[in-house]
């Protein structure tokens, strides 16, 4: 197996935690999708919701995991019963 040589990329890398609630009123869009330019890493750890990047929507549940893009359009949508 050949090495490669690895660079510290810590230096640049800027982390923000936020805790997001957008519920969704009987399953009418109520949520604002968004773009950053910055790549986001989603962890979903509680509640039924879908997540929306660009054109395609997927559902999640307890330990989905989404990355988005620089520049993608995208949003959660909480269940407003959970």
């Amino acid at each position: 197996m050949k090495k490669t040589k690895s660079g510290n990329v810590s230096k640049n890398l800027e982390i923000c935690v936020t805790n997001t609630y957008t519920p969704v009123e009987n399953q009418t869009q109520t949520h604002y999708p968004h773009s950053h330019e910055f790549l986001e890493l989603y962890i979903h750890i509680s509640g039924k919701a879908e997540y929306m990047v660009e054109n395609m929507i997927w559902p999640v549940d307890y330990g989905s995991v989404v990355i988005t893009r620089e520049n993608e359009l995208h949003c959660v949508r909480m269940y407003e019963d959970d």
